[in-house]
């Protein structure tokens, strides 16, 4: 796992899954200028600790990692996209989410019902069930 201070490395897009899966910064070396140092994919640490990576802008992110449990779009996208969505996948199970959804965790965190589908999933990490579980049987509080 990589510090959130660490710098992004510039990689090819095909790397970008070994990177992800170690919650390492990147990005590629694409050509769109709206985003960090021209990049069209890359990969940020959110003010929260949030992992996430993102193709062709703040709009569109493909993964997101919350405490160790991935979260992943599966918005219908642009052929490009979908290449970048298989570049970067983390090789590692995830719980699949709207593009909606994906914004809502970035916005504002995971929503119970997103802990309580990666529960169900068997995706959480053992230091997180006790909160998933609190979630079911009681309701959520803040």
């Amino acid at each position: 796992m990589t510090d959130t201070n660490d710098k992004p490395k510039r990689i090819s897009g095909r790397a970008a899954g070994q990177y992800a899966q170690n919650l390492q910064l990147f990005y590629n070396s694409g050509s769109n200028y709206r985003h960090p140092k021209g990049a069209t994919l890359w990969s940020e640490f959110t003010a929260t600790g949030l992992y996430v990576v993102y193709s062709y802008g703040y709009h569109f992110p493909l993964y997101i990692n919350w405490k160790g449990v991935w979260f992943a779009n599966m918005t219908k996208s642009s052929r490009t996209t979908n290449r970048h969505r298989g570049y970067a996948n983390p090789s590692k199970p995830f719980t699949p989410l709207s593009l909606r959804e994906m914004e809502r965790i970035i916005s504002a965190g995971p929503a119970p019902e997103h802990i309580v589908m990666a529960a169900e999933m068997k995706l959480l990490p053992d230091a997180l069930i006790p909160e998933a579980t609190k979630i079911r049987i009681g309701g959520y509080h803040d």
